[in-house]
């Protein structure tokens, strides 16, 4: 992490290693009889090169228990995604908490509720993080990601 002294002209770059960069849901989001992944149309941002970044993803949702809700991260090339946790539903509509990889599926309840992941992305190149995601099971029932959920990052190294 940088240090700053007093008088210390501030850089966008210096910033950057400070304030966690953020993603926030304005509008409500749908999916219909779909299991094919489609990018988030606001859960997305640019990674520097050559870093380590702490990753938050909070997503409140609502889908139907036939058609679940999976999601996936498009990261920069070369980068790679360690350490993630899930709490969240689980397909079989129980409480979970658990490690996984880069994705994960998370129970519809019938109506609206939470999930959320975290982790650490280690970057190779610059590029865009951004949420993709689909029903786990196609069924003519919208899965929906609502307004307020977000994706965070905080540079670590």
């Amino acid at each position: 992490m940088p240090s700053f002294s007093a008088g210390q002209k501030l850089t966008a770059t210096a910033l950057q290693r400070v304030v966690p960069l953020f993603a926030f849901k304005v509008a409500d989001e749908i999916v219909n009889n779909s299991t094919t992944f489609q990018d988030d149309d606001e859960l997305f941002f640019t990674l520097e090169a050559n870093a380590v970044y702490e990753g938050n993803l909070h997503v409140v949702y609502n889908s139907g228990t036939t058609p679940d809700l999976k999601w996936q991260f498009t990261k920069p090339s070369g980068a790679t995604q360690t350490d993630w946790s899930f709490l969240g539903y689980s397909t079989a509509s129980a409480l979970t908490y658990g490690t996984g990889g880069e994705s994960a599926t998370a129970g519809g309840l019938g109506g609206k509720t939470t999930a959320d992941a975290y982790g650490l992305i280690t970057t190779t190149n610059a590029g865009t993080l951004r949420l993709q995601w689909a029903q786990n099971t196609a069924n003519a029932s919208n899965t929906t990601i609502y307004a307020g959920s977000y994706l965070r990052c905080l540079r670590v190294a």
